[in-house]
């Protein structure tokens, strides 16, 4: 796992060392790559700041050079120049709600942008997260956070009650957290309380991946592991998380500025 590279040919600012993104996401790749196997390397969103629309084909010229196969989640950086299609075309995606298995592990990539501000004003997605904001101004929603759909909430409510039958682990990889001890409030998705008790009713996910929050995170509640990955704008060296899974446990070996960690289910699987 790495997170937030936010590349950009631009000077340091506010902490982010952006033009020196494509070279640390290449040293961290040559860490993953070192492994003998790896199912797949997961970018957890952000991986351009979204100033010029050539940073995303120079980063994913520098992504080429995983020997294992690359999935991404979309982060809000991502959007500010890029349409969803164009995103879907350029990482190979029918949709940024997408599940795969390997044996008995469910990877769920969840996409918590999907409504969002960040769309164009046309879009009925941005129409849906104005009028959310708008209703919740109490709240101070941030911009650069949005949620799932209705539809996508549904899709992935359907998911896990068949992991759970299935007597399968899911691990949701996306770019937003939901849980404020993982991350910061100003990070959460807007919906967060209502999708930490969908969570609860199922015992098969086991653990939450996320980024957004540069400074990283991480946290047990309930059942679930909610893990906040550094950003690597921030990082001065190679950082990210390789993580094993078993049937009653997982183990995080970090690099970098990661640590590792070991997460035990309350029930073992299956």
């Amino acid at each position: 796992l790495l997170a937030d590279p936010q590349y950009t040919d631009n000077d340091p600012q506010i902490g982010r060392n952006y033009r020196e993104g494509k070279n640390i996401i290449a040293k961290t790749l040559e860490v993953f790559n070192k492994e003998e196997r790896l199912d797949f390397v997961c970018n957890l969103g952000d991986i351009v700041d979204g100033r010029v629309k050539s940073e995303l084909p120079e980063v994913l010229e520098v992504f080429r050079k995983s020997k294992f196969p690359v999935k991404h989640t979309l982060g809000n950086h991502d959007l500010c120049l890029q349409s969803v299609e164009d995103l879907q075309k350029a990482y190979g995606m029918k949709n940024f709600n997408e599940e795969f298995k390997i044996g008995k592990v469910r990877f769920v990539l969840l996409y918590t942008l999907e409504i969002s501000v960040l769309h164009p004003q046309e879009m009925k997605e941005y129409s849906l997260a104005k009028e959310y904001m708008d209703a919740h101004q109490e709240r101070n929603l941030r911009y650069y956070n949005g949620m799932m759909s209705e539809e996508g909430i549904r899709w992935f409510e359907k998911i896990l009650v068949e992991a759970d039958k299935a007597g399968e682990t899911v691990v949701v990889l996306t770019h937003s957290p939901i849980c404020e001890k993982a991350a910061h409030d100003a990070t959460l998705v807007w919906n967060a309380a209502e999708m930490l008790k969908l969570v609860d009713k199922h015992p098969c996910l086991k653990a939450w991946f996320a980024g957004h929050h540069h400074a990283g995170g991480l946290a047990e509640r309930n059942h679930v592991l909610h893990k906040t990955v550094k950003g690597l704008c921030e990082m001065p060296e190679a950082t990210g998380c390789i993580v094993s899974i078993y049937k009653d446990r997982m183990e995080i070996k970090g690099f970098g500025k990661e640590t590792g960690y070991v997460f035990r289910y309350a029930e073992p699987c299956k």
